[in-house]
This record gives structure tokens, sequence and C-alpha cells, in this order.
């Protein structure tokens, strides 16, 4: 049912001031994740399958997320999040509790699902709010 409370979730996945621990806001971005999963197609060769505007705002959400965050653990659940969402099985996944390097040419990233999910989302960080982290978009995602 996460389509019909999409908005919401990606409410917490930006921040709400009274998740000071941030526990939401992880729990929200891998909802996301989950979400995505089941609308972008698993098979790299298969991208031809194009997302709605909608869902390519969501993958840019996550996008962003992992790219400018300035929380590591943050980053790291949106990270986890793209993998799911490029087709990763759960336990295929890096373990939550051990935070890897996520320095954009570390050798612990999946480049080539980060390049198909950035292809796919037509991604640009232009997309984004600068000085307010937040998404713009189509109003129907703010």
């Amino acid at each position: 049912e996460t389509a019909e409370y999409l908005e919401r979730v990606i409410s917490f996945a930006l921040g709400v001031p009274w998740d000071v621990e941030g526990d939401v806001r992880q729990t929200a971005i891998k909802v996301i994740g989950e979400y995505l999963k089941s609308v972008i197609p698993a098979a790299p060769g298969s991208s031809a399958v194009a997302l709605t505007p909608a869902n390519q705002h969501v993958l840019s959400l996550l996008i962003h997320l992992f790219d400018d965050d300035d929380d590591d653990w943050i980053r790291f659940a949106a990270y986890r999040a793209l993998l799911r969402s490029g087709g990763t099985a759960e336990d295929a996944l890096p373990s939550e509790g051990l935070l890897p390097d996520l320095s954009p040419k570390s050798p612990e990233l999946n480049q080539e699902v980060l390049v198909r999910l950035r292809d796919l989302a037509g991604y640009s960080s232009e997309s984004f709010s600068e000085s307010s982290k937040s998404a713009k978009g189509p109003a129907s995602m703010r």
C-alpha cells in the first residue's frame, strides 16, 4: 500500500523535527526502496521500460539523499534502498550495522547499479534545492 501513502513516506524520508535519532527517516527510505523495487525493471538490459515522472522523481530523491545528505547513516540507508530498487536481494545488501566507505570512488559501492539507476531516473542534482535539501518536482510529490 506504499503507493497510496507515498507522499507521507517521502515527507518522513526528508525528515521530520520529532525524529531526533533519524530512525523514522531511515525506515521511510527503506520503504521507498522496496516500493521502487516493484516498479523498476530488475534486469540491467530492461531499462527500456520507462518510469513514470513521479517514480523518476522518487528515485531521484533516493539518489539525492545518497549523494548529498550530511548524515552518513542516512546516506547509507539511501544506498541500501538504491540497491534494493535495482534488484539486489535483501541478503546480498551490505550489513545495516557496518558503515561502508561511501566516497564516490569507493570500491565498496556497486557503481553499475548506481549508474543504471541514475540513467533510469534521468537524475540531475539541479533537480533539488541545495538550500533546503528538499525535493522539487511534480506538485503531487511536494
